[in-house]
């Protein structure tokens, strides 16, 4: 009972940590570049499953300089990850969240607000949510029989569900890495 309690108050905690930090203008907006900053992940998830990768050209994340990006991935036969972070060995924390971008064959969409994507293509979204910590917005899309999903705090101008939809196009656009 008491491990519940101290895990339920990090979560509140790191929910508020990510909300001052948004307030606060300490950060400044940096570019990366997913294809060309994460070969080395993209090519390792490829070795493992024949899901095409699909990536964005473009990101922009609200982070200081001399914070790296933690790129994590796993994959197999019917799913892959690519995951961001702000910081060395951030361990999943929402306070570092940054973003992931994934594929999974045989997934259903899981949002019924529907987004017009190029080519004709209908996307899912769903917009941030907060409870004990917030929940980044997220659109899904079908190509075939696998369901790409993109969860993002891109920084910048505009809503997040113009950032989430212009990513879905860029990576659409790029097509396979």
């Amino acid at each position: 009972m008491r491990r519940t309690i101290v895990i339920a108050l990090a979560a509140v905690l790191s929910g508020a940590f990510l909300l001052l930090g948004a307030v606060g203008a300490s950060a400044a907006i940096r570019t990366v570049f997913p294809a060309r900053d994460f070969r080395r992940q993209v090519a390792a998830i490829e070795r493992h499953t024949r899901i095409p990768v699909l990536l964005p050209d473009a990101v922009h994340i609200d982070a200081p300089a001399r914070h790296g990006i933690e790129v994590k991935w796993i994959s197999n036969r019917r799913r892959w990850e690519l995951s961001l972070a702000i910081g060395p060995r951030c361990g999943g924390a929402n306070a570092c969240f940054v973003g992931v971008f994934s594929a999974d064959r045989g997934a259903r969409p899981a949002f019924r607000t529907r987004v017009r994507l190029r080519g004709g293509k209908v996307g899912f979204y769903k917009p941030s949510t907060c409870g004990a910590s917030c929940s980044p917005p997220q659109i899904q899309w079908l190509m075939g029989r696998v369901l790409y999903d993109v969860q993002f705090r891109e920084a910048g101008r505009g809503s997040d569900r113009s950032k989430l939809v212009a990513l879905a196009n860029s990576a659409l656009a790029a097509g396979p890495r």
